[in-house]
């Protein structure tokens, strides 16, 4: 198991170093003269790969003295004593990083002003990508703003102020690279003081996804029943099965709300006229009459006497003569199928050209 963690990574990592070995027509200055290559490489849960910077030749994963997280593994210089340990019968194999790494190791040295993880490169799936600014810049400026561009059209603004959360020493953005094809990201960190604006980081990457899922852009990653492109357009992390997320905790969860509201609104609680518990577009949907305002039971003449207003046995009657489906509520089963029936594959194909339609 442990060797093949450490072939897969060593196959990653040996496509992102081959290209950096041709020889260009411009001759370029080499990060291994100014102590700045990569000494590190993580590998996580997605196999994304991203370098580090310690200085100097790492013998051990002990003396990178960097915490993984679930899911990361780490190559190092020395391949044999990574993260993962290779087995003793594996020949030495030692790596070397000839760019500029994005990030820096060390006790000292700390993060580099502006980083993104993952690098640019090409992905076969969905990616989560994860701008990192250095929160020690906060102690030196007033503010610090983020501006992404994805694709030329795209733009985030993220503003740190010295009230904002960081994690591990990091001010993070995040955003999600589904489509097929190559997608442009463009980053600028600046950091306002006294006298003015300074430009502090800049990054250009690519991430080229080529998508092998049958689905295409209909893909569903985290297979939780939603496509990728809807969770992005609720606000769901398409990489975590959390369709059921209710963020505002008013007991709607946001893909409902989403599906429901004509504006894409995830706040707004869809509206029930009837007040039976069903929300007048789900009594559309269904065929029910959204403004069926049942209030009083009436005995028509029968020789059995209404129940007593206001008891729970008179507002258990009311409800049945209301005009409701058959479901007491959203996710319970309202119809069981007879799969045997004939015409019933017919009735399914055609709901499933629908639910496609939707997307």
């Amino acid at each position: 198991m442990k060797q093949g963690i450490l072939l897969y990574s060593l196959m990653l990592l040996t496509q992102l170093l081959f290209p950096q070995l041709l020889l260009s027509q411009e001759s370029v200055a080499s990060a291994v003269f100014e102590g700045d290559n990569a000494n590190l490489w993580l590998l996580d849960e997605h196999s994304n790969v991203s370098s580090y910077s310690h200085g100097k030749w790492l013998d051990t994963f002990t003396d990178a003295n960097y915490v993984l997280d679930q899911g990361q593994h780490a190559l190092i210089n020395n391949v044999i004593n990574s993260s993962t340990p290779g087995s003793v019968s594996l020949a030495p194999v030692s790596l070397a990083g000839f760019k500029k790494a994005q990030l820096v190791l060390g006790e000292d040295s700390g993060l580099v002003a502006l980083s993104v993880f993952p690098g640019g490169g090409e992905y076969k799936e969905t990616i989560r990508v994860s701008m990192s600014v250095d929160a020690a810049l906060l102690t030196k400026y007033k503010v610090i703003t983020l501006s992404t561009t994805v694709e030329g059209e795209d733009k985030r603004v993220v503003q740190f102020a010295e009230t904002s959360i960081s994690e591990n020493g990091r001010l993070t953005d995040s955003f999600y690279v589904y489509k097929q094809g190559d997608t442009a990201v463009e980053s600028t960190l600046t950091g306002l003081k006294v006298g003015g604006e300074e430009t502090l980081g800049q990054l250009n990457e690519t991430y080229t996804l080529t998508i092998e899922h049958p689905d295409g852009e209909r893909r569903d990653t985290d297979n939780d029943g939603l496509p990728d492109v809807v969770e992005l357009a609720v606000g769901l992390d398409p990489l975590e099965s959390n369709w059921q997320q209710d963020s505002n905790g008013d007991g709607w969860a946001d893909f409902d709300q989403w599906l429901r509201s004509e504006s894409g609104d995830t706040e707004e609680i869809p509206l029930d006229t009837d007040m039976d518990g069903w929300s007048d577009i789900d009594e559309t949907w269904r065929g029910t009459n959204p403004e069926d305002k049942v209030t009083a039971l009436a005995t028509n003449g029968s020789a059995e006497p209404a129940p007593q207003m206001d008891t729970e046995q008179y507002r258990n009657r009311l409800q049945s003569f209301k005009d409701h489906p058959v479901a007491a509520r959203l996710y319970s089963v309202e119809y069981i199928l007879d799969l045997t029936r004939e015409g019933v594959a017919i009735i399914f194909s055609e709901i499933h050209c629908m639910t496609l339609m939707l997307y």
